[in-house]
């Protein structure tokens, strides 16, 4: 989002990083924040998915982004859930519980439509060029970290998800 709105080139890594460096960005309560603007909705739409694996794929931006991360897990305590496409493998290696959050094609695009309005259809092909995308990328792969616990959520509602994902770190012996 703010490398959008700083309208900067994306392929120019100097420029993209300059913008992720000078974006203020606050989450807190599940709201991400960027310069003071609630970006949360604005941070799932079309436009900001369609360059977010261009944008992640660069190392200095990986960097920067990875550093703002364990800096506000290091302000809550640790003891925090954090998403994302490389957190287990990258972000926190060592963390205490590790899992990965699966759901069929039709299942995530399905999802992704009701957020969007799109079309599930067009949402399924972007959801795979961008899965692709990561999957393949040098820098913070999208992939799952070998400890991790596997959770397909297809046909699950979030309070389900929600509720076998606070079963799984009940179950986990304290460190």
């Amino acid at each position: 989002m703010a490398v959008l709105r700083a309208g900067v080139d994306l392929s120019v890594e100097d420029e993209v990083v300059g913008a992720v460096r000078v974006g203020t960005f606050v989450q807190e309560s599940g709201r991400m924040n960027l310069d003071g603007e609630d970006v949360s909705a604005d941070i799932r739409s079309i436009e900001v998915t369609a360059s977010v694996s261009a944008v992640a794929a660069l190392p200095g931006v990986r960097k920067v982004m990875v550093s703002h991360q364990r800096a506000w897990v290091a302000r809550h305590g640790h003891d925090v859930v954090v998403e994302g496409r490389d957190i287990g493998t990258v972000v926190f290696p060592e963390a205490d519980l590790k899992i990965w959050l699966s759901a069929s094609a039709e299942e995530r695009a399905r999802r992704r439509a009701l957020q969007t309005g799109e079309n599930p259809a067009v949402v399924m092909k972007e959801l795979d060029r961008r899965d692709r995308a990561d999957s393949g990328r040098k820098v913070s792969p999208l992939t799952p970290a070998d400890d991790a616990i596997h959770l397909d959520t297809t046909g699950m509602t979030v309070d389900e998800v929600v509720d076998r994902i606070v079963t799984l770190i009940d179950q986990k012996p304290s460190s």
